[in-house]
């Protein structure tokens, strides 16, 4: 896909989804927690645009269990 061609799609043009794109892009998995911090959104904001991603299949969502049940992306 051409750099053109992604610039006009309304799920990546989106700028909160277009910044968790851009943040998770060289790491291999990010929790949610951190991605609230980075960008500055409420988790239920987030998870709306992580829906989307998911959705069109952007991005992968998983549960760990740490200290607590946490989710990545």
């Amino acid at each position: 896909m051409k750099l053109e061609e992604l610039l006009r799609d309304p799920v990546i043009v989106n700028p909160i989804r277009l910044g968790i794109l851009l943040y998770i892009f060289h790491r291999d998995w990010v929790l949610v927690s951190e991605l609230v911090k980075v960008l500055e959104v409420t988790p239920g904001n987030l998870d709306s645009h992580l829906r989307t991603l998911k959705k069109e299949e952007l991005v992968e969502m998983k549960r760990v269990f740490r200290e607590r049940p946490r989710v990545m992306v």
